[in-house]
């Protein structure tokens, strides 16, 4: 049979994709928030029935060459305590590569990513650890190989006037050029040294944040600097923001924010960039809740991504990479969902999952928003 003739293949709901056909969105919902001096609407549509085959059926022709994802397809080693079958959701058509990090013990608990190049930068932690004790890990991964190349395993330095102390958690990682990488933790940052990863002097200077500054999440922004944001309670959402420059050049061992801009709660990626070639950058977000997660853009698109969605970044090449701490030892239960660690979704086929209604109904639900 040729291709054109072949049927379509179900769907996350067990339906057949039909063909495409433009999604119409009944009555909008604007809730207004200031991310970086952005406006960010949070659009909720009251469209259609939730059909999972709506991002099957707006970008079928790219997503015959993407997902969904086989098992077999997904790069590294999978973890010992998961199934062998992945976990369809909604738009997971859209996701071209998947990545095992955690290898067959899956105790890595990932969290933030950077992207450069070919070459991606994820933080995170030993989550068999006690919750005072758990290391930042930072991995060198070779995106085109898929693979794992160098492994900080741990990261210590001492604060100007302050002892010997270890990074923990490792919410966040900022590729800032060639010869930086910015690590974020709770209270404090790392300056590091991307040529010496894998060696003790990786860390080349460490500062501690002033108190009220919480690092979660953070983003490099042209004219903005430094954005460190944090994991907060509804109505205490905040993005912090600093001149990178200006902290290298600083003798004082604790660092205060330039400015500070409103978020939403609950943060729990950021990235700088843009899905549509013609379309302003802007700050992107993701949020998660159980078994779901949510890709918020900055005029308030909203898109269904992975579940347990961390850290983002674009890659400059058609492709948003997105962590997933879903299927992870320390947090997955028998039943929850099996997704890989690192996904490559597809910018082009993620736009046209804008807005259509299933998506839309799935963030509502996702978000606890009410109609």
């Amino acid at each position: 049979m040729s291709p054109a003739a072949e049927p379509p293949a179900p769907t996350p709901s067990g339906r057949l994709a039909r063909p495409r056909r433009r999604a119409v969105v009944a009555g909008v919902t604007v809730v207004v928030l200031a991310v970086s001096g952005l406006a960010v609407r949070l659009a909720v549509s009251d469209g259609g029935p939730d059909h999972p085959e709506g991002s099957a059926r707006q970008s079928a022709s790219r997503t015959e060459r993407c997902g969904p994802l086989s098992s077999r397809e997904v790069h590294g080693q999978r973890p010992a305590h998961l199934p062998r079958r992945l976990t369809r959701f909604w738009g997971d058509e859209a996701i071209c590569r998947g990545m095992w990090l955690g290898g067959r013990i899956g105790r890595f608990v990932p969290q933030g990513l950077a992207v450069q190049g070919r070459t991606g930068w994820v933080t995170g932690y030993n989550g068999s650890a006690p919750r005072s004790k758990r290391a930042c890990r930072l991995l060198q991964i070779d995106l085109r190989r898929a693979r794992v190349v160098k492994v900080q395993a741990k990261l210590q330095g001492a604060v100007p006037g302050r002892g010997t102390t270890y990074c923990r958690h490792g919410g966040a990682v900022v590729a800032d050029g060639p010869k930086r990488l910015w690590v974020v933790e709770t209270r404090r940052l790392w300056l590091l040294d991307p040529h010496r990863i894998g060696h003790q002097d990786a860390v080349r200077r460490v500062w501690r944040l002033e108190d009220g500054v919480r690092g979660s999440v953070g983003v490099l922004v042209p004219g903005r600097g430094l954005g460190l944001g944090r994991h907060a309670a509804p109505g205490k959402g905040r993005i912090d923001w600093f001149d990178p420059r200006r902290i290298r050049r600083s003798p004082r061992g604790v660092l205060r924010a330039r400015e500070t801009d409103h978020a939403p709660s609950g943060l729990q990626g950021l990235t700088y960039g843009r899905l549509r070639e013609r379309a302003a950058k802007g700050l992107w977000v993701t949020m998660t809740r159980s078994g779901c997660g949510v890709l918020i853009g900055p005029r308030g698109q909203r898109v269904p991504v992975v579940p347990g969605a961390e850290g983002i970044a674009f890659d400059g090449r058609g492709g948003l990479w997105m962590l997933s701490e879903a299927s992870v030892r320390l947090y997955y239960d028998r039943g929850d969902a099996v997704v890989p660690q690192l996904v490559r979704y597809s910018v082009a086929d993620l736009a046209d999952q804008m807005s259509l209604p299933g998506g839309q109904r799935k963030v509502r639900r996702c978000l606890r928003i009410d109609r």
